[in-house]
């Protein structure tokens, strides 16, 4: 029997469904909090600047949108993957170290995306701070949203 393929299935590119490991109350206030961070962002781009600016703006959330859930769904596939394991070898295996290492990697470059609104303060104007700022915000809320929508709970 075939299946209909959803377009979200084709662009995270799985045939299964991953199970969603947090509360529903994490996705409300993801869902809330999104939702008035860009109401409250578009009404004050509206106010203060140009079209392109709120152009700008709303592909930067859509872009760090999408690509944190991506990373989202990465690591819990990972985490999946790492609870479906059974059997831990004494021996550390050269795949696996490169597999921690690229955690770790995604860890530090996670780090530094959290920190790089407080040190761009520094070099950008206040409106492309706060259109960065508030893009990565609104981006990482909704694709909490999306990542619950796009796995089975």
């Amino acid at each position: 029997m075939l299946r209909k393929v959803t377009a979200m299935e084709l662009f995270l590119g799985r045939k299964t469904k991953l199970k969603y490991p947090f509360s529903k109350f994490r996705v409300y206030f993801n869902a809330v909090a999104g939702s008035i961070a860009l109401l409250i962002s578009i009404c004050l781009l509206l106010s203060y600047s140009d079209a392109l600016a709120i152009f700008i703006y709303l592909l930067l959330s859509f872009v760090l949108t999408l690509l944190s859930l991506r990373l989202k769904l990465y690591l819990l596939e990972r985490m999946e993957k790492m609870e479906l394991e059974e059997d831990y070898p004494e021996t550390v295996e050269p795949e696996r170290c490169f597999l921690n290492w690229r955690l770790i990697m995604i860890v530090a470059l996670l780090v530094l995306v959290l920190v790089f609104p407080v040190i761009s303060t520094l070099f950008v104007s206040p409106l492309w701070w706060f259109i960065g700022f508030s893009g990565f915000v609104v981006g990482m809320s909704l694709s909490e949203v999306l990542l619950f929508l796009s796995v089975a709970h």
